[in-house]
């Protein structure tokens, strides 16, 4: 996996606040990798990141942030106060780092 490319700084501090923030832990599976949708705010572009499913983030997530919703590739999704957005999708979330 390929984190580098168009990472934005601040991704490592972020998922360090969820994991922090939940008290679970998180597993960084996606990145800028290829194999990704491109555009603007994208995994390509560094501002998406996806993590691996877990009981212990998923109540998180669906506890502390605000249901939106969901884009045609995702079931649900939450926004955070800062407008960060949490998509469920089959297998991971995908997360968009404002």
């Amino acid at each position: 996996m390929h984190l580098v490319r168009g990472h934005l700084l601040g991704h490592d501090r972020r998922r360090d606040h969820l994991q922090r923030a939940s008290g679970c832990p998180i597993r960084v599976t996606g990145g800028t990798e290829a194999g990704h949708l491109p555009g603007r705010y994208s995994h390509e572009a560094g501002y998406k990141v996806d993590i691996a499913l877990g009981d212990c983030v998923g109540d998180y997530i669906r506890s502390s942030f605000q249901e939106v919703p969901p884009p045609e590739f995702g079931t649900e999704a939450y926004r955070s106060a800062a407008g960060n957005e949490y998509t469920l999708e089959s297998d991971h979330w995908d997360i968009l780092y404002y």
